[in-house]
């Protein structure tokens, strides 16, 4: 008699660890689980953390994005200025020679 009540108990505590761990690694266990896990105000104060933290990723994107199209104009702003210098810079038509003296 007590061997079969200390067979049930075992076979009771290998069903039950096996469930658990099945219950734990499976994916159907999320729904069981996530409520409980969801409800903690420590996982919530993460989640709202994370939640900030892709908002400021976005915004920072967003600046760098405008960023480079800000330096892709002054770039060609500063060409342009550059050929204009250049432009300005050369000789026209040959004014770098004294005029004639009149006799």
């Amino acid at each position: 008699m007590i061997l079969k009540i200390l067979f049930a108990f075992l076979l009771g505590f290998v069903l039950g660890a096996l469930g658990a761990g099945f219950l734990v690694t499976s994916p159907a266990g999320n729904y069981l689980i996530a409520p409980v896990i969801a409800a903690n105000p420590r996982v919530q104060e993460l989640e709202s953390k994370v939640r900030a933290a892709e908002e400021q990723r976005t915004s920072v994107s967003r600046q760098l994005d405008k960023v480079t199209d800000r330096m892709e104009q002054m770039g060609q702003h500063f060409e342009e200025l550059q050929r204009r210098f250049e432009t300005m810079q050369r000789p026209v038509g040959g004014t770098d020679r004294p005029a004639p003296a009149a006799p």
